[in-house]
């Protein structure tokens, strides 16, 4: 483990992760319960559960990133962004969703170069992983 990293990135990295695995369950339930498609689902969990590995490879624990969290001091908490955006239709759910965790994936492939470059590049794989199935999906009826 490091020895001490920023309460800053503790905090970005803790945010990130939650919306990456969030954004790809959204995503691996459109596939799943709306288009039936088994591969794609599939896909979509390994991703997820990359996720997940990656982040275990953090030199920070877990709880420390939870603790890091601070909610209550979130300054963007209130944006509103729950109730103002309509989604549409299944589809656009997906592609929302996508983007968000491709996003997320991005601040977590940054903040972890800081503090463990080699899981940096995994986050960086990963994001480039949902952007194949992205593609894949797009092509999907």
């Amino acid at each position: 483990m490091a020895a001490r990293v920023d309460r800053k990135l503790l905090r970005i990295l803790d945010a990130n992760l939650n919306r990456a695995r969030e954004g790809l369950r959204v995503c691996e339930d459109v596939v799943r319960l709306g288009f039936n498609d088994p591969v794609l689902t599939a896909r979509l969990k390994r991703l997820r559960h990359g996720v997940a590995a990656a982040a275990r490879r953090l030199p920070v624990a877990w709880r420390t990133l939870l603790e890091a969290r601070g909610v209550e001091r979130d300054v963007g908490r209130r944006g509103g962004h729950l109730t103002s955006q309509r989604r549409g239709t299944v589809r656009s759910l997906f592609i929302v969703n996508a983007q968000r965790a491709k996003e997320a994936l991005r601040v977590l492939e940054e903040g972890s170069r800081l503090i463990a470059p080699a899981v940096g590049r995994s986050f960086a794989q990963l994001r480039f992983r949902l952007y194949a199935i992205e593609a894949t999906f797009a092509r999907h009826r």
